[in-house]
């Protein structure tokens, strides 16, 4: 069964991190992978990759558990025949340890049989690794000659690896053309190092992965090729060519990566050894050499390399030091180190041997299995019989349940009628209740347009009623020749200020019936056009600056300088206009505080806040905030008409969102969000 889309694709995205050196990335990966795998085949999955990040994180991991780990996640996979390249990642992790334990043969057949499984599950990118690592294990068993002709076999078709693989071939395979030619005969005799056409193949390499991890950004495999040049460089003579490299690596930016290798640091140091002696100061540079090289010696496997390079040297030029018994100490130090790797090899090679003679018995083993297979193909035969035998009694038992399953479709039809009869009932009574709730709403609203307008009304009434009583009096006064100065001055003082009460009376009624159809967005007829945002708020609040000082209100815009918006200026007017008031009289109501703008972009929307430091809103208030005619001070000079009007200008003419949120005591926000093409 192949593991679902989702772990595979994690694993993969882990083993991909891993191979690129963020091992801290890996591990937070595989960690988050714990909860999620389910079967046995995402677990040996997961177990693989643990133990591929454990094999990265810590280059001295090759002890007996480790190898045991490793065969046992091999064996479990291997049970898997459907999924090659999971038996092609234990290979992987095997043939590092076994390498690690300088058990090169082993090393070099387990990956032959990766990268052949991998071919089979057609991971391209999986195969050029292992061939790379073929590579690399060629190079450390110092089987220079076979990983050179591998080289030349795999570089004839360069696009089957991907960059960071394709470098590690050059690379090595250079590595190994300069270190065989090194240890030729001719490297101590009279002829030029960099005469030899191996040396001169090697150099070609070296160049060629240069520049392919500074094309591709690879930074510490551009590391690894300066190194090499520099050393193979300075060996040969070629001193511009080792400056300019070590140049390169005594920069501060290669600092942490030198950091990471090691031998790096002790390697940049022999070559400026070689330099001065090459610049004519063979004394002191002789002297530094041989010091450098007894330091270097009690640090074990981690300075080999960088040893061995220095012995080279030391080898080469005692005579012209005037101590040809360095010299001669010099290539006994590498002979002695040759011999041990060679007993190495030998130990690998019987390593090789035992695995074979296992294989053999494995095979053996396979043999016997394949004997209780037929056994069992028999007994199954045998069971098959039974089944058939069993399927007749359940072929009779299905009709009776097809005829019970008949039954029950019939009764399911009845009820799915019955269903529909009621979904068309409850359609009407829905239909029904929201015509009652339509009517409810009309009836608030008329009850509250009444409530609001009878006070105006009435007091337009009281003025006329009483400028009709002073009018008869007025004339009475003509008819009979009564009239008098101080009645005429007094009754048209006070006509004056009843038509002044009249004329506020009817234009407070006439400001309500003017809010109440913008109640309706139909009944704006401002075009659409291109305004700033930032530039409307900040001038309402300057034309206001006077009257929010009075009350001792502080203002503040939080945002970009400007905010362009396709939309409705005046209609926004409007509505931060009953915003602000309703902050001023409902929020603040007449004490010290701040009142906040915030505007910003968020997902293609203007998103506007308006924020005071007001009393906030009851909870019990909050769902009925943009009900027409609901306000906190319904007869106290609040009409409650200002969010309604607000809403629907923003929410049907703008297309936007409106939002009431109460602070508790620190007062209420309103957000809106504006598309910014209306």
């Amino acid at each position: 069964m192949e593991p679902p889309g989702s772990v595979l694709r994690e694993l993969e995205r882990a083993r991909e991190t891993l191979y690129t050196g963020r091992l801290a990335d890996a591990r937070l990966i595989l960690d988050a992978l714990n909860d999620s795998v389910e079967s046995e085949e995402e677990r040996l999955l997961l177990r693989i990759g643990r133990l591929q990040l454990e094999l990265r994180a810590n280059p001295k991991m090759a002890d007996a558990a480790t190898l045991t780990e490793a065969m046992q996640a091999l064996d479990q996979a291997a049970a898997y025949p459907a999924q090659p390249q999971m038996e092609a990642l234990a290979l992987s992790n095997l043939s590092i340890v076994q390498l690690r334990l300088r058990l090169y043969h082993a090393s070099l057949s387990r990956l032959e049989r990766a990268h052949l499984l991998a071919e089979k599950a057609g991971d391209s990118t999986l195969s050029g690794r292992l061939l790379a690592n073929r590579c690399y294990v060629l190079l450390q068993a110092e089987m220079y000659a076979e990983l050179v002709a591998l080289a030349e076999q795999l570089l004839v078709a360069p696009e089957r690896f991907e960059p960071r693989s394709l470098h590690h071939v050059y690379n090595n395979a250079a590595v190994a053309c300069t270190s065989q030619v090194e240890l030729s005969s001719e490297w101590s005799e009279s002829q030029a190092l960099s005469a030899s056409p191996l040396w001169q193949k090697g150099m070609r390499w070296h160049a060629q992965a240069l520049a392919m991890a500074k094309r591709e950004n690879l930074a510490f495999e551009q590391l690894l090729s300066s190194i090499n040049v520099m050393l193979s460089a300075a060996l040969a003579g070629a001193t511009d060519m080792a400056r300019r490299h070590l140049a390169e690596l005594r920069k501060p930016e290669a600092a942490p990566l030198m950091a990471l290798l090691d031998g790096a640091e002790e390697g940049c140091q022999l070559v400026e050894l070689l330099l001065a002696w090459q610049e004519g100061r063979a004394a002191d540079a002789w002297a530094a050499l041989l010091k450098f090289e007894r330091e270097l010696n009690p640090q074990g496997e981690n300075m080999r390399m960088v040893r061995e390079h220095a012995l080279r040297a030391i080898a080469r030029l005692g005579l012209a030091a005037g101590q040809p018994e360095k010299a001669v100490w010099a290539s006994q130090q590498l002979l002695v180190q040759q011999r041990h790797h060679m007993q190495a090899l030998s130990a690998s090679l019987g390593q090789t041997i035992d695995d074979a003679l296992r294989l053999q018995k494995v095979l053996v083993d396979n043999e016997g299995l394949s004997r209780q297979g037929n056994e069992l193909e028999r007994s199954l035969a045998q069971r098959n019989t039974e089944l058939n035998l069993a399927l007749s009694r359940v072929q009779a038992e299905a009709t009776i349940r097809r005829a019970a399953e008949a039954a029950l479709q019939q009764a399911n039809e009845e009820l799915e009628l019955r269903v529909q009869q009621r979904t068309q009932d409850l359609e009407q009574a829905l239909r029904q209740l929201l015509q009652q709730e339509k009517q409810l709403a009309l009836g608030r609203v008329v009850v509250g347009m009444a409530h609001e307008l009878n006070t105006p009304l009435g007091n337009a009434r009281m003025g006329a009623s009483v400028i009709r009583e002073r009018s008869e009096e007025l004339l009475q006064a003509l008819e009979h020749g009564r009239l008098q100065k101080q009645v005429l001055n007094d009754t048209a003082r006070t006509l004056n200020e009843c038509a002044a009460l009249m004329d506020r009376s009817l234009d407070s009624a006439g400001s309500l019936v003017q809010r109440l159809k913008a109640l309706s967005s139909g009944s704006v007829a401002e075009p659409p056009s291109r305004f700033d945002v930032v530039g409307l708020v900040r001038s309402m609040l300057n034309a206001r600056s006077a009257a929010l000082a009075a009350r001792s209100v502080d203002t503040r815009i939080e945002g970009p300088e400007q905010l362009l918006l396709d939309g409705y200026p005046h209609a926004l007017q409007d509505v931060l206009g009953e915003l602000i008031d309703n902050a001023l009289h409902h929020g603040l109501d007449g004490q010290r505080g701040r009142i906040q703008f915030s505007i910003d972009l968020e997902n293609s929307l203007c998103s506007l806040r308006l924020q005071d430091t007001g009393r906030g809103i009851p909870a019990e208030d909050l769902p009925h905030v943009f009900d027409p005619f609901f306000s906190g001070q319904l007869g106290r000079g609040g009409a409650g008409l200002g969010l309604s009007v607000a809403r629907t200008l923003v929410e049907e003419l703008m297309r936007g969102r409106i939002e009431v949120r109460s602070l508790g005591r620190g007062g209420t926000c309103v957000e809106l969000r504006l598309p910014l093409r209306s």
